[in-house]
């Protein structure tokens, strides 16, 4: 008995529905398998959403809540793995004597994991190799020709062609590692992911929804039905006794446009652009930009402003940028005076505000002061981000402040979020992000249609995946999240526990 998960970053059911005559064959599972339409964590990032899937926490327990973050001094730092106290499903699942294998998870943490896996490209490990053990290249050839890597195209099509690369030759690790465990039942949880739908979306949502025939939305297509015969194929392979599942961490939508909260900020003088740096005796100058600097920031800030041109700039983005002498999309930081800036959004995608002033008396006073312009001007609620995250431990309250802010915009599923400084505080232009819409089905051979309600619509959030796992595992939890009761039949069985030395055994046919 396994359970085969398969993982689709950014898959939804409106992608589904869009593209129902690519994916015909999940789109007709769908309706004979439990299915739902999960609610996401806020913000909408791969980082936190595979976190809580991952853990069965909110992100007020397991800390995620973007990739990454400014520290004091205004330097980028990545969120380390060690970061993440909780303990992952799998982790739990290894320790119950089962044993895994898991391909290109995101932000998954191989050094804590005996094996088998094949590293995803957020892997902090992935230096050490493609996969773990190193001999897991020789057990399964096809792992010589993985990819775990974005594009490097210069083009939307370049870009599109490698994804459909990506599905082509990662399938092949799929079919051989089922078929040897067909065989061999030598897993009992075999967890595959493809991202290459939330880069799809990235890429020609809005072409896709605009029903343009063209080369892009030609192989995108392509893509999508590789993808719908993988899944077609893996229905078919499973054993009567093994389940299978399907989800993804998020959605995508097209929003109304765009929020640029600085623009906000700036106008309410809470937020001053630098034009001053201190010479190495601390006395203050004024900071000479190159010409080309001064011509792109001002260049960057009226395409951002402008939607038509900025959705235009997009296409063009990547087949210039080597041309240009610095990256003005991916900038460092913002440069903000940080002695007289009172409030700053720093992360894009992140809906979060952070106070820089010292005085915790005075800060309190400022965040008041903008949760009501924010509400009153643009009418969307704010939260206390260690309230809205459900914070009451002193020391992460400390943390989350520090890292990532004091104050969340609720901005649901209607603006994209961007930390640019310009003079529009919302740009009113399709805008395609990710949101807190995440795609779910359960499917199993074993079910009665007379007993069950095949086809069923089941409710339920992020953090009910882990915990929905581990009772599949018979193994207890106190997660955050519920079971689904997906797996029913499942779950009465009593799982045979395994030796630790069983498959050597077996093995050396002992």
């Amino acid at each position: 008995m396994a359970l085969i998960i398969l993982g689709l970053d950014g898959m939804n059911e409106e992608l589904l529905e869009l593209c129902k005559e690519s994916m015909p064959y999940l789109y007709s599972l769908r309706d004979r398998s439990f299915h739902a339409t999960l609610k996401g964590v806020n913000p909408y990032l791969s980082g936190s959403s595979w976190t809580s899937i991952f853990t069965g926490k909110s992100i007020g327990k397991h800390g995620f809540v973007a990739n990454c973050f400014y520290d004091k001094e205004g330097e980028l730092q990545l969120v380390k793995e060690e970061d993440i106290t909780e303990e992952f499903f799998y982790e739990t699942i290894e320790k119950a004597n089962n044993k895994m294998f898991l391909m290109d998870l995101p932000f998954s943490r191989s050094t804590k994991i005996k094996g088998d896996i094949v590293r995803n490209i957020f892997d902090a490990s992935t230096v050490q190799g493609t996969c773990k053990p190193a001999s897991l290249k020789s057990k399964f050839p096809s792992i010589n020709d993985y990819i775990n890597t974005k594009w490097k195209a210069k083009s939307i099509l370049g870009a599109l062609e490698h994804m459909d690369q990506t599905v082509i030759n990662n399938q092949k690790i799929l079919k051989e590692v089922m078929l040897h465990n067909k065989k061999t039942k030598e897993y009992d949880l075999l967890f595959f992911q493809f991202a290459v739908i939330d880069w799809i979306q990235h890429k020609v949502l809005l072409d896709l929804i605009a029903k343009k025939n063209s080369a892009e939305t030609k192989i995108a297509k392509k893509t999508l039905t590789r993808i719908d015969n993988i899944i077609k194929w893996m229905i078919e392979e499973i054993q009567s006794e093994d389940d299978f599942m399907l989800f993804s961490d998020h959605g995508s939508s097209i929003f109304d446009g765009v929020l640029h909260i600085n623009c906000l900020l700036k106008q309410n003088g809470y937020l001053i652009e630098k034009t001053t740096v201190q010479d190495k005796d601390g006395n203050s100058k004024a900071i000479k930009y190159k010409k080309t600097e001064i011509f792109f920031d001002y260049l960057v800030k009226k395409i951002k402003e402008y939607g038509p041109l900025h959705n235009l700039s997009k296409k063009w983005y990547r087949l210039i940028r080597g041309y240009l002498p610095y990256d003005p999309v991916n900038k460092k930081g913002l440069k903000i005076d940080r002695n007289l800036t009172k409030a700053v959004a720093e992360l894009k995608h992140v809906p979060i505000i952070k106070l820089l002033e010292e005085n915790k008396e005075q800060r309190e006073k400022t965040k008041e002061e903008i949760k009501k312009i924010i509400e009153t001007e643009l009418d969307l609620r704010c939260y206390n981000t260690e309230d809205y995250y459900s914070v009451s431990d002193p020391k992460k309250i400390e943390t989350l402040h520090r890292r990532f802010g004091h104050i969340l915009i609720e901005i649901i599923d209607k603006y994209d979020f961007d930390n640019v400084i310009t003079d529009k505080t919302i740009i009113h232009k399709k805008a395609q992000f990710h949101d807190s819409k995440a795609f779910f089905l359960a499917y199993t051979k074993n079910n009665d249609p007379e007993k069950t309600e095949i086809g069923k619509r089941i409710t339920g959030e992020m953090c009910d995946i882990a915990p929905t796992v581990l009772d599949y595992f018979s193994i207890p939890n106190n997660l955050d999240g519920k079971n689904l009761n997906v797996f029913n039949r499942t779950y009465n069985q009593v799982r045979p526990k395994r030796n630790p030395t069983e498959r050597i055994f077996k093995k050396l046919k002992i």
